[in-house]
């Protein structure tokens, strides 16, 4: 029997948090506002950077620091800026590239995609909230979105859920989905935004 070689991806979070002080991939967000934020993170080796609460000039810093050692970088947002639902969404999305679980159908090309495209990459941990923001705002606006549904739902749950987001985002939106059976909240999602006109 052949063994599949899993290629190993570096995913790391940037926020201002201690809630991820263990981990070998966080970076404290207040360290990445100088011109050494290059080496910081090119030393972690990272193939992507999810950022959580940066300001402008460390938006400027990171992605200069990304794009000059080819990280992906997404800066992800909340529309009441809540930090809870974005560090919930960001640790889970981490999670889900990490494990290689099945079905394994996103990947950092995925995130790419969501973030060059959108001008806000918003985070959603529950469904309620999820469908009231897409309820609200134009379906135009919606450039495409990610959706991890929690390992504890039916797969006919899950179809469902699905359905009800095709139907409120563009035609045109980039969209996958996917289950992560080690989610810590009731669902995961990453909705890119075009800003309104």
């Amino acid at each position: 029997m052949f063994e599949i070689e899993q290629d190993v991806v570096r995913v790391g979070i940037a926020a201002a948090t201690n809630r991820a002080q263990q981990m070998d991939t966080f970076i404290p967000l207040e360290s990445l506002s100088t011109s050494t934020s290059c080496g910081i993170i090119s030393d972690r080796r990272l193939d992507l950077l999810l950022v959580s609460g940066a300001t402008h000039q460390q938006v400027e810093l990171i992605t200069s620091a990304c794009d000059a050692i080819g990280c992906v970088v997404a800066f992800v947002g909340h529309p009441s800026n809540d930090e809870t639902v974005i560090w919930n969404v960001i640790e889970n999305v981490k999670g889900k590239l990490d494990a290689h679980e099945m079905p394994n159908n996103i990947d950092i090309a995925d995130i790419r995609s969501l973030a060059e495209e959108a001008d806000y990459l918003l985070a959603f941990d529950d469904e309620a909230s999820l469908f009231q923001f897409l309820e609200t705002t134009p379906a135009e606006r919606h450039l495409g979105g990610i959706y991890l549904a929690s390992g504890r739902v039916t797969l006919n749950v899950f179809a469902e859920m699905n359905e009800r987001i095709e139907v409120l985002i563009s035609p045109y939106a980039y969209f996958v989905s996917s289950f992560y059976s080690a989610s810590t909240s009731e669902c995961s999602a990453l909705i890119g935004v075009r800003a309104s006109a």
